[in-house]
């Protein structure tokens, strides 16, 4: 497997050779021994990132590699978790469904809803955590 410093190496040949030399991405592949793929995905995330050679050049590897692959940033969840223990106990009832529930829950919480198929596995899924269990009476 190439080292970190071979791929960064890659990606500034391939920035190089796409602004200077004006090569298509097929003809860059084939000079570098990369796949077409790639190399768009790199013009890609250089264009997304605002990143042209000139200024990739005056980059170290480390801020380069920053700059074109940032960390993925962790979603902020906005929306409302519904109480799931009470959900259960609710479904119990006869003619109570998740559909039933899920529009309480929604008129309840507007635009912090979750979607009724969100709804759903998210409460399948805390279900299937449950312990189940079943009371017998033994006759003595």
């Amino acid at each position: 497997m190439p080292t970190p410093r071979v791929l960064m190496s890659k990606i500034r040949q391939a920035l190089q050779l796409l602004a200077d030399a004006s090569l298509s991405t097929r003809q860059v592949a084939a000079a570098l021994g990369i796949s077409k793929t790639t190399v768009s995905e790199i013009a890609m995330y250089a264009r997304d990132a605002g990143v042209g050679w000139p200024q990739a050049a005056t980059l170290s590897d480390e801020e380069l590699q920053a700059r074109l692959y940032p960390p993925p940033r962790p979603r902020s969840s906005t929306r409302r978790e519904p109480d799931y223990a009470s959900l259960h106990q609710e479904l119990k009832r006869p003619g109570v469904t998740l559909q039933l529930l899920w529009e309480e829950y929604s008129a309840g919480a507007g635009e912090a809803a979750y979607r009724y198929s969100a709804f759903c596995e998210k409460y399948r899924a805390w279900a299937k955590g449950l312990k189940r269990s079943m009371r017998q009476i033994h006759p003595g």
